[in-house]
């Protein structure tokens, strides 16, 4: 089993070599395994949320299967082990009664829909899902996502508010710029306040303007937020940083996508000086480029932190 090829390698060549899960991980990615068939176009995960091969095209050679596997060190397709992780612990955590979970940079919202379908099958009576995402080629893309797995059309005694906000989140209500995305191979884009013609890495690109959200007007009529994903490319620093507040008042769990060590180092005093908890982190790699202006362009490797806030412990 690939996973415990994964296991045997970290235990012989040291903590670091993976990073972001432990051994012990493997119990709660198990719980969650789930007995599904495939589907033609689409890939169905271990946790039988399906996705269509069109939005990740790089994985069109599981088009029609089931990736059994559970994802340690990664699931082969979008993310590493500790995305699930920290997702699978807030359903742990979560009662029966409601369930929220919001994803900043969505795409087309994959930890949303699985965060709903999981939410669904533990019987949770009330469930909040809001994605934000400032591409509209992945806007609609998110409504067809929920369909497929279930979401908008929920069993009986189940109720599910689907809200997706079609822009960026700031730390101000304004306007800004976004990469016209063009295919769904097209990730990686970060909003800017300037209409740049070359971005953070470089690339040559065309801006389309989008409409800015603030933490307050997305977590408006949810008294406390489960699970929080974040993964907007550099600017995690400002938005999160700046929300701090907020966030150590009325969220549960966090996964931050990270883009620079800079970055990493700013969060980890911040969280830490609000009083969570980092469970998993993994640390994002670099190779220096003198000719780019921001080292988030720098990045080989996104990291990740998993951080669950003392105060609902």
């Amino acid at each position: 089993m690939r996973t415990d090829k994964a296991i045997v390698a970290r235990e012989s060549l040291g903590d670091d070599f993976f990073g972001g899960w432990e051994p012990s991980d493997k119990n709660i990615l198990m719980r969650y395994k789930y007995d599904a068939e495939g589907e033609p176009s689409y890939i169905t995960d271990f946790l039988g949320v399906k996705t269509s091969t069109a939005l990740v095209p790089w994985a069109s050679h599981l088009t029609g299967l089931v990736v059994t596997d559970i994802p340690i060190p990664d699931d082969g397709v979008r993310a590493e082990a500790i995305e699930y992780i920290a997702l699978l612990n807030s359903i742990e955590s979560a009662s029966t009664k409601q369930y929220a979970m919001v994803e900043l940079g969505a795409s087309y919202a994959p930890w949303t829909c699985a965060a709903g379908v999981l939410a669904m099958r533990k019987g949770v009576a009330r469930i909040s899902l809001r994605s934000v995402e400032a591409s509209s080629f992945f806007q609609p893309l998110i409504k067809a996502n929920f369909e497929k797995n279930g979401l908008m059309a929920p069993p009986a005694g189940v109720s599910i508010d689907v809200r997706i906000f079609a822009g960026a989140v700031s730390t101000k209500k304004d306007e800004m710029f976004f990469p016209l995305v063009t295919s769904a191979s097209e990730n990686g884009g970060a909003a800017s306040e300037e209409n740049v013609e070359v971005d953070y890495v470089g690339r040559k690109i065309t801006n389309e303007k989008v409409t800015t959200y603030t933490l307050d007007e997305i977590l408006e009529g949810i008294a406390t937020l489960d699970f929080l994903h974040c993964d907007i490319q550099g600017t995690e620093r400002e938005v999160l940083l700046g929300g701090a507040a907020l966030l150590s008042q009325r969220v549960k769990s966090i996964f931050i996508g990270t883009h620079s060590r800079s970055i990493e180092g700013a969060l980890f005093e911040c969280f830490h000086a609000y009083g969570w908890n980092l469970v998993r982190e993994r640390p994002t790699k670099f190779v220096h480029r003198p000719e780019l202006n921001s080292p988030v362009g720098m990045t080989t490797r996104d990291g990740g932190q998993f951080w669950v806030n003392r105060r609902f412990i």
